[in-house]
């Protein structure tokens, strides 16, 4: 009796040390099969409610006027731009019909990425719809779909975090945001650099539980897809170096093999991999970056990474804008308004919706 007393002491509590994808499973004695189909019900319920409302009165949001100035920008460069009749055409940033900066008629300044309107353009030939009046369809079709892809990728990064249950709380809330909502009737590259920077996320995340190397060529090819829609979603990839030393630390033996609880081990051969799927992902974002968005760079060669002097010119505008010393009306909204209380209460009320954002900001407490 005493020999068994002491061996259940040392058996560890599995709903303890299970991973969080697996804390949610529900203990009613329902198979694999059917658990997972209750999942994929209730996550295909919330991206419906989700597309319910991303989609209301579509066409028409703005009654056609071009209400929106940088969805009526965008939509205008879609229709000066053209596929490419080659790859060397597309490369050549000098010639290539889909760099914007080309067709000084109407865009020669441009501050946005390039990733949408290739693909807006190309769904537009596909589709034969290229009148302008039909390119802003697509276009607003196009973030609908990646709104809805960010919510099924928060949903990911919720599970791999906290659990089944978490990710489908974090869908619902997302879904009934009011920012993405709004955000998503319009045809601008916003809700494309969403989708690609949360895709990034679970990617950073898988990789500092499991360290894979197609989880590092997944995050860099998610942050140069982010970075083709909005530059600055570049600074994403700051969260795959950490989730990276998070793995190098992390003991690899499971939980019920260092029971009682010991000292991780986790050896200089992590540090190593760790380290090389930092490479990887890096160069996985350089040459996905390149791919995606070639009016950045001057030569015509995909291992040619010199940078083109009109987009380095653009963005030294841009950062003219953001930090103030180049006056633009667009700033002015933002003059005389009170510090931190102003934006916190926009983002609340107006960006996340009050349940998603007092949500979001009670996880602080």
């Amino acid at each position: 009796p005493r020999t068994t007393e002491k061996s259940s002491a040392l058996t560890p509590n599995l709903d303890k040390i299970q991973p969080p994808w697996e804390r949610s499973r529900p203990r009613l004695g329902m198979s694999r099969a059917v658990r997972s189909a209750t999942i994929v019900l209730v996550l295909g319920a919330i991206l419906l409610v989700a597309l319910a409302f991303r989609t209301l009165n579509l066409v028409h949001w703005d009654s056609r006027q071009g209400l929106h100035p940088d969805e009526r920008f965008v939509q205008y460069t879609v229709v000066f731009s053209r596929l490419p009749s080659s790859a060397y055409e597309y490369f050549d940033s000098s010639i290539s019909p889909l760099n914007p900066r080309n067709h000084t008629e109407w865009s020669g300044q441009f501050f946005y990425g390039t990733l949408p309107i290739s693909l807006t353009r190309a769904a537009a030939e596909i589709l034969d719809r290229t009148t302008p009046e039909a390119i802003v369809v697509v276009g607003r079709a196009l973030s609908v779909f990646f709104d809805l892809l960010a919510c099924l990728a928060l949903f990911a990064l919720g599970r791999l975090c906290y659990g089944r249950g978490v990710g489908m709380l974090a869908a619902a809330l997302y879904a009934v945001a009011v920012m993405p909502i709004q955000q998503s009737h319009f045809f601008t590259t916003d809700n494309f650099g969403v989708a690609f920077t949360t895709l990034t996320l679970v990617a950073a995340v898988r990789l500092s539980l499991f360290g894979r190397w197609h989880d590092a060529v997944w995050a860099g090819l998610w942050t140069g897809a982010a970075a083709a829609s909005k530059i600055n979603l570049l600074t994403v990839f700051a969260v795959v170096a950490p989730a990276l030393v998070q793995f190098a630390f992390r003991d690899p033996r499971p939980p019920w093999v260092r029971f009682p609880i010991e000292p991780p081990r986790p050896g200089a051969g992590r540090f190593v991999k760790a380290g090389a799927l930092l490479f990887t992902a890096g160069l996985s974002t350089i040459i996905c970056f390149r791919i995606f968005q070639p009016d950045a760079f001057a030569g015509t060669r995909l291992w040619d990474l010199r940078l083109e002097q009109r987009f380095l010119h653009d963005m030294r505008m841009v950062r003219g804008l953001v930090n103030g010393s180049v006056d633009m009306p667009p700033s002015h909204q933002w003059a005389g308004r009170q510090v931190y209380l102003f934006p916190w209460w926009n983002m609340v009320a107006w960006g996340l919706g009050l349940p998603l954002g007092l949500a979001a900001w009670s996880a602080f407490a």
